[in-house]
């Protein structure tokens, strides 16, 4: 039987960006499903999104020897104009990139739900248990990128949340709908 434990990053983050990519603005914003969003203002000049990394999820009440069977991540997001995509969508494990890239993403004007991954989905990864994935820098990375607009786009994320699918192997208490206590942007691409 799989069960699943929804969580929410405790840290969101942005690093310095390249002069040809867009820092996200109050990246701390993506730590909880609340309608205040992190952004970014992708231009001609900045065709690229530098990375939003959210990390740290509070995962103190899953059984770490519990079989993982599946990763999905969400992320509500929209832009002010259909011309960008989420051109990078990535799991870290220890603050490293991991697995494959379940981008590119036309994002909608909308706020749209986008769902990537899912039960029997470990993302290419070999993740085998809850304690192999969820330790600390474990999270989700996004770029977002220009395509074909001829001004400004603003790409908006209010939250990036973390799904795990596991085989119940003992029983334990899990706690749904945790937010992330940090979020960061950090344009490393490892």
């Amino acid at each position: 039987m799989a069960l699943a434990s929804n969580l929410l990053p405790d840290t969101s983050s942005s690093g310095p960006e390249t002069p040809s990519e867009a820092a996200w603005v109050n990246p701390g914003n993506a730590t909880a499903c609340d309608n205040v969003y992190t952004t970014t203002a992708l231009t001609l000049q900045r065709t690229q999104s530098a990375t939003l990394e959210a990390t740290d999820y509070d995962v103190s009440a899953l059984n770490p020897s519990a079989q993982l069977t599946g990763i999905e991540v969400h992320i509500q997001a929209f832009l002010n104009q259909q011309t960008a995509t989420l051109s990078e969508v990535y799991l870290r494990r220890l603050n490293v990139r991991t697995g494959v890239n379940k981008g590119p993403t036309v994002l909608s004007v909308s706020e749209t739900d986008y769902q990537y991954g899912g039960e029997g989905d470990l993302w290419g990864a070999s993740f085998r248990t809850v304690g192999d994935f969820l330790d600390s820098g474990t999270g989700v990375e996004i770029h977002g990128i220009l395509t074909g607009a001829s001004s400004a786009v603003v790409i908006s994320v209010d939250c990036i949340t973390l799904i795990c699918y596991f085989d119940n192997q003992r029983p334990f208490i899990m706690r749904f709908g945790l937010a992330p206590r940090r979020a960061t942007l950090d344009r490393r691409r490892n």
